[in-house]
């Protein structure tokens, strides 16, 4: 037979909610379409730089406008991102009352 309380610690203990993982993931998205944006503006502008001849506006405007798109997600990743990790956080601290006492009493 098994022993009660060890039977009992297994049914408390609680893993990482999906909210933290599905936050950590859109966050980690939303970094990658900044950055996205951030190295196409940096080509564009390089390629500005390093032409002989004045750029046209038209060609300018072009290429921060493609730059641009990528950073349009960003945002609503952001958010859904934080909300999510918000939400499992909060779920974990619910789940686990004794790992947040431990953590503040240190």
């Amino acid at each position: 037979m098994s022993d009660p309380e060890s039977t009992e610690t297994t049914q408390t203990k609680v893993g990482w909610p999906w909210q933290l993982k599905a936050g950590i993931t859109l966050l980690a998205l939303s970094s990658l379409c900044v950055a996205i944006t951030v190295a196409m503006l940096a080509d564009c502008y390089s390629a500005v730089a390093a032409s002989s001849t004045s750029p046209k506006p038209s060609e300018l405007a072009e290429g921060i406008a493609n730059a641009l798109r990528y950073s349009f997600p960003a945002a609503p990743l952001a958010v859904a991102g934080l909300t999510l990790l918000l939400s499992g956080v909060l779920r974990h601290v619910q789940a686990n009352p004794t790992a947040a006492n431990s953590t503040r009493r240190s």
